[in-house]
């Protein structure tokens, strides 16, 4: 599960890529960024990123990468749309 919060943060945070609208929509129904910014603080305010981060440590490549799991409904919540 953290490593998926790693690949959102990615995705969010590189330019040159963007989510998979179509997609998006078949799936959830989401075809704005504001609609995914508010899907994902309300599907994720409950968990403790902290904790995750460290359970999924052991799958990222470099360690500091895990500041980016630690932070992610930090970074959610400042997503500036």
């Amino acid at each position: 599960m953290g490593r998926d919060f790693f690949d959102i943060d990615f995705i969010i945070n590189n330019k040159k890529e963007s989510p998979d609208w179509n997609y998006l929509r078949q799936k959830i129904g989401i075809t704005k960024k504001k609609e995914l910014k508010e899907r994902l603080e309300k599907e994720v305010e409950d968990i403790n990123f902290e904790k995750l981060a460290e359970k999924t440590s052991f799958l990222l490549l470099q360690k500091e990468q895990v500041k980016r799991i630690e932070n992610f409904y930090k970074k959610i919540k400042t997503w500036n749309l």
